[in-house]
């Protein structure tokens, strides 16, 4: 029988195993080296909960955990409405599981974690083929610029003339 259920610190090893096989599944993660990050992301998981950092959901098929979602919490600078935002991440349904609604429930109910938990905002960065379902759920596309490395851009003459300590703090 299929249900979904909270998941707690204990659950930090089914969590790793399915982000393992997520991240196998999309190209990232070879299948050689699953269980060393499985093991790793368990600790990992583990901490989030111990922070009360991670609000997650599970789906299980009697006692087997198949399917999961994830709220990760973290402080921004002060808002009027306050500073804790919320990250959905580690939504993964096992391909026997697909296309049975799991997902969606999952991903409502860590929404509804993630308000209760007191963000002020709630956002992802889906993969191509999960846009659709996230569109149906509420979240729209916004404006996200991520950084992946560069070169320091050149120095102008404008900023040449600010004043800049060794250490990259400004000197008076």
């Amino acid at each position: 029988m299929l249900y979904l259920r909270v998941a707690d610190q204990l659950d930090a090893s089914p969590l790793g195993r399915l982000r393992a096989a997520s991240l196998v599944e999309l190209g990232l993660l070879s299948a050689r080296a699953a269980a060393g990050f499985a093991a790793r992301a368990r600790a990992e998981f583990d901490a989030l909960f111990r922070a009360d950092r991670i609000a997650a959901w599970l789906g299980c098929d009697d006692e087997r955990v198949v399917a999961s979602s994830c709220a990760v919490f973290y402080d921004r600078l002060p808002y009027p409405d306050g500073a804790r935002h919320a990250e959905l991440c580690g939504v993964y349904v096992e391909p026997a599981y697909r296309r049975r609604g799991v997902a969606s429930e999952l991903v409502r109910e860590v929404v509804a974690a993630a308000q209760a938990g007191g963000a002020r905002k709630t956002f992802l960065r889906p993969s191509r083929g999960a846009r659709a379902l996230y569109a149906r759920l509420g979240f729209v596309d916004t404006e996200l610029m991520t950084f992946v490395g560069a070169e320091r851009p050149p120095s102008g003459p404008a900023l040449a003339a600010w004043p800049v300590h060794s250490a990259g703090t400004l000197r008076t």
